[in-house]
């Protein structure tokens, strides 16, 4: 039984070697705005499969500001092969050790896979009690058992660690699946797939792909992302950020995010909610009705058309375009200078504004402006008319 313990060893650590060069050499961590001069990687942190990498001089949201970037590392099936060749090497390195200390040896292997964000519970009193007291099988056949629970335990923490709905019905969530778990939506033509996100929902990041649709009304997750032609509707819930990209179309009516970024040709339209960030770039539009925010942005040819809502500041540049509808707007075109007056829907602004580059902002009067003046202009019109003929 020795031998076949030590073949299986070998074997593990194999592959666990080899699936672990070949990571190395595939995987090239890239921003997906990427731009010269903004110091991507100046600041990295990492927290299991998840990246968390500091772009410092990115200051889309103005100057000073910085970027942060959360990247995906691997698939937990490529976390879960290394787990396996450390567990190999381990089992290796310690023959005929009891298997109370082969346990003892192993909780620094446990102890990353609980880190990778994998549940993994091996019985160990039972273990102990059965093998060392009443001597049921010899040490290696234990340490081989263990070994074979160990595996079985990560490899179904892996499996269940990403949902998948591509069946074109209507599905509805709202259990705690942990911040580890990451669902994805998908319709293959000319399915249409629906996913309702409830209160109670909890999950780590959430793809919408093709022509799916995703309705947040509540529950908490870490990132959701529009992609394809997928439609998602955010009217509650707490969600750390947002990115929208390609044709997809994204409506807040609700909900409180931390960062909202509109990609590609996406659309977004924000009519309330709380988003302590927003940024328009690429060939986006986004329509600010309503809301409140910290920082409004567009950059990168973004188009930013604001009608309502309230913000701290409003940061502009490279080619993109803001346009503000509201009546007695003023800026005097300086950077660090105030906005002043009223938006469409009703609310009264004096934000500093900052614009860089070939960026443009449009202030744009309401109908009902360009009606009194016309009226004032017909008035005085009249008037000189009625002196020239007395």
């Amino acid at each position: 039984m020795l031998h076949m313990r030590i073949l299986l060893a070998v074997l593990v650590v194999l592959v666990g070697v080899e699936k672990a060069a070949g990571w190395a050499q595939q995987v090239k961590l890239t921003a997906s705005d990427a731009a010269p001069h903004d110091w991507f990687g100046s600041s990295t942190s990492l927290n299991g499969a998840y990246a968390f990498v500091g772009a410092e001089r990115d200051d889309d949201k103005g100057n000073g500001s910085g970027l942060g970037y959360t990247i995906v590392l691997a698939e937990p099936s490529t976390l879960m092969l290394l787990g396996m060749g450390a567990v190999g090497l381990l089992a290796y390195a310690r023959p005929r050790r009891r298997i109370s200390q082969l346990l003892r040896s192993w909780r620094p292997v446990f102890h990353v896979f609980r880190k990778c964000g994998f549940s993994v519970t091996i019985p160990t009193r039972w273990l102990v009690r059965n093998v060392e007291r009443r001597n049921v099988m010899k040490w290696e056949n234990a340490e081989l058992v263990g070994l074979v629970l160990a595996l079985v335990g990560v490899q179904g923490a892996a499996m269940a660690s990403t949902v998948v709905f591509e069946d074109g019905a209507t599905h509805s969530i709202s259990t705690d699946w942990g911040d580890d778990t990451i669902v994805q939506v998908k319709s293959p033509p000319p399915l249409v797939t629906t996913l309702n996100v409830l209160p109670g929902a909890n999950f780590g990041y959430l793809d919408a792909f093709d022509s799916s649709q995703v309705d947040m009304s509540g529950g908490k997750c870490l990132g959701l992302h529009a992609r394809g032609s997928s439609e998602m509707d955010i009217s509650g819930g707490d969600v750390h950020h947002l990115h929208t990209y390609d044709s997809s179309q994204t409506h807040v009516s609700g909900g409180d995010l931390m960062f909202l970024q509109a990609h590609a040709f996406s659309r977004v339209d924000v009519s309330d909610g709380y988003l302590e960030h927003l940024n328009a770039r690429d060939s986006s539009q986004v329509d600010v009705l309503g809301g409140t925010f910290r920082h409004l942005n567009a950059n990168r040819n973004g188009w930013l058309s604001v009608f309502g809502g309230t913000f701290t500041t409003l940061n502009v540049r490279d080619s993109s375009q803001v346009d503000i509808y509201g009546s007695d707007l003023d800026w005097n075109g300086l950077n660090g200078g105030y906005l002043t007056g009223m938006l469409r829907d009703g609310t009264f602004v004096s934000v500093p504004v900052y614009r860089y580059d070939e960026a443009q902002i449009n202030l744009i009067p309401e109908p009902s402006t360009f009606i009194l003046a016309a009226i004032g202009l017909v008035g005085l019109l009249g008037y000189a008319w009625r002196r020239i003929i007395i």
